[in-house]
């Protein structure tokens, strides 16, 4: 299937549906890391946003990590001319930077 052949619609669903995955996984990655946090007595180390801050991030670099996948799929399935037309090139390097510099360390 080309790129083309998506429309707007199935396109927002795939969205949507790249949220919702990635809000799950970020909410267990999150809930273990403190549960971990918390065990090791380290709780009180951190101010209260901490864990809703690393929640954001972890979903953050989720939803790119699966926008970045999204993208190379379409790259496989199209045509280079169309590839080129709708600017994929950019749009998937500046997905990887996004990526890249959302990494705190």
């Amino acid at each position: 299937m080309a790129s083309a052949d998506f429309t707007e619609e199935e396109a927002q669903r795939m969205v949507a549906g790249i949220n919702d995955e990635c809000h799950d996984y970020a909410r267990v990655r999150v809930d273990a890391e403190w549960v971990a946090i918390e065990r090791g007595g380290r709780a009180g180390d951190f101010s209260s946003g901490f864990k809703e801050s690393l929640f954001q991030m972890e979903k953050g670099q989720c939803v790119l990590t699966q926008q970045i996948l999204v993208l190379e799929m379409l790259r496989e399935e199209s045509t280079e001319e169309e590839w080129v037309s709708l600017g994929g090139r950019e749009s998937l390097q500046a997905l990887r930077e996004k990526l890249i510099s959302s990494f705190p360390y």
